[in-house]
Order: C-alpha cells, then structure tokens, then sequence
C-alpha cells in the first residue's frame, strides 16, 4: 500500500460514524388510557434499554410540536369531541446516537350506563326510577358512542365486557351483549359495575357505576274505594283522624313482582296485637263513636326469597270522634 493510499483510508476514516442510528425499545402508556370527550390524558414514554430521562424527546400532532427537550417523556393532551381522532407522534434521540420514532391516536369513546330493577316495587306512574333493594337483580344497560373516521359504529355490532367488583362477568360479555343483568352482592354495602366497549378496529370505552342497596321503604297512605291510593300524601309518624279511615300500604323498592308476591308477608300490629287487614296492603281503622285516644299501628313487610329485605312502619293513630 503506498502513502498516498494510507493517508488517503486514514482521512475516510475520520468521517466513519462510530455507531449506527438504529431502532430502540420504547413503550408508550396514556392515563387514562380511554380518556373521555375533552378529558385530559397523559402520554408516558418509556423504556428498558436506554435512559429516557437523557434523552432528546419530541411530541408532535398533525405537524405542531406540543413539547421537546431533554428527558420530555411526559406531554399533556385533551381528548377531543367523541369520536374525534386526534393524532399524536413522537421522535426520540439518545445520547449515544439511538433512535426511536413512532405515531397513535388519541381518540375518545363514551358509554353510559343506566340500571333498574324491575323486581323493585313501585306504584303505577310513579315518576321516579325503581330503586334495587338488598339482594335484587338490577338490569343494567350500556349506551354506546363510538365513531371512527367520522362514523357511528352500530352498538351491536360492538364487544361488551363486563365486570361486577372488579370480577369479570363471562356469561354476561359478548359482542352485542349491552345488557348485563346482575345479582347485587348480598355483602357489599355498594356493587361496583364497569362495562369495557370495543369496536372490531380497536376502538376502546369504558364506564363504571357504583349500585347501592336501598332500604324497603313501607309507606302508608289514604285510601279511597272509588280513587284508590291517594299518593300525594303519606302518613309518617302520625295520623290524626275524626271518622273511619283506610290505610293503603306502598312498599316501595320491596321485591314484589308475580316471583316473589306469593312468599311476602304483610304483618299489621294495633298496639303490639296483630290485626287482620282487608288485604295485604289494606287495612280499616274504625273508631268508637263519641271517643278520643291515641294507638299506636305498625305494619312489617318481609320477603322470604330476599332475606335482607326487611322493613317496618310505626305511626302514631290520634282519633278524636265526640261530637263538636
């Protein structure tokens, strides 16, 4: 080799790289990872093979840098409107020459859920929602809304998992399956319900609902043989009256529907002695004429299926019947 040939390598290797720009590991984490319509999430990089805190790191959407510096493995993003994609990229340096790049979406999905328990009592045209007692089955109905590329995907289409105090719910998951009916847990004072929502491209929604118990809740009222039960007022803790009266009972949320009607007890007391109603839920007061006093009546309602489902009522009767 002559001179000129070795000074000529020895100046090539001058601009010889002593290492290579190659791929590294990196792992990219959101919190929450399924962030909802104008939530904030937060984008984690990190990894196993190289110090990310050293590291040259760029965040970038749809060609705007939301953050780059040193050690800038965490970037704030707000989720968009539901269904709107909101695309994310980041580039990574290392100080050894190491490089990583990669893109995802930030999309967000929502799901809702509401419950009922059908078994609950409530009187007809009751305006309000029939609320589970202890032990009742709730029906508990996810409603959908996820869009990719500007689309509504049909909930049917849609996979449902569903979780009851964080226990996956086998029989009651499956694509369509976006109603879930569930036996609340006898020995939790509240029953925690998620339901994870997938489309077949991946797109992701969660919900989750904490179900309580509510007490049974045995109500009196008046009653009228042509109106029937008049609910715009109840009697609590006591009744006064000058004639005879009848009591209507209302067992709001008692599991009494035709499964259960047959095993339910209604016990009515008159001073701590039982009396016989006119029905289950009717009962007849009839002062003595040209008398006054004060008894004491109390009704106990009680399921034989639902065991925890126990409640009663006690009012004070002041009856005044003499002449004016």
């Amino acid at each position: 080799m002559t001179l000129a040939t070795r000074l000529l390598l020895s100046f090539a290797l001058l601009f010889v790289p002593m290492y290579a720009f190659a791929a590294l590991d990196v792992s990219v984490s959101m919190s929450p990872t399924n962030p909802a319509p104008y939530q904030e999430t937060t984008i984690t990089l990190t990894s196993a093979s190289f110090d990310v805190n050293g590291a040259m790191i760029t965040w970038k959407s749809g060609g705007t840098t939301l953050l780059s510096g040193l050690g800038a493995k965490k970037v704030t993003v707000t989720a968009g409107a539901s269904g709107q994609e909101i695309p994310i990229s980041y580039t990574v340096i290392t100080v050894d020459g190491g490089g990583a790049s990669g893109s995802f979406i930030v999309s967000s999905q929502t799901v809702e859920l509401l419950y009922e328990s059908r078994e609950s009592f409530v009187p007809p045209f009751y305006q309000g929602r029939s609320l589970p007692s202890e032990g009742a089955v709730v029906r508990v109905t996810a409603l959908p809304s996820l869009s990719e590329g500007g689309v509504r995907i049909q909930a049917s289409s849609l996979a449902y998992s569903w979780y009851l105090n964080g226990e996956f719910l086998e029989n009651a998951s499956g694509v369509g399956r976006s109603v879930a009916t569930i036996a609340l847990d006898y020995l939790s004072d509240s029953n925690d319900v998620r339901v994870v929502v997938r489309s077949p491209r991946g797109s992701v929604a969660e919900k989750r609902t904490s179900i309580s118990p509510h007490a049974v809740m045995p109500l009196l009222y008046s009653y009228d043989e042509v109106l029937g039960t008049n609910l715009t007022k109840t009697f609590w803790r006591r009744l006064e009256t000058s004639k005879d009266i009848t009591l209507s009972l209302v067992p709001f949320y008692f599991s009494s529907n035709n499964e259960f009607e047959n095993t339910a007890s209604y016990s009515w007391y008159l001073d701590g002695l039982p009396v016989t109603p006119m029905e289950k839920t009717l009962l007849s007061l009839r002062p003595r004429e040209n008398s006054v006093g004060i008894r004491t009546l109390s009704v106990m309602v009680e399921s034989a299926k639902r065991k925890l489902q126990k409640a009663t009522n006690e009012i004070e009767v002041i009856f005044d019947t003499r002449p004016n």
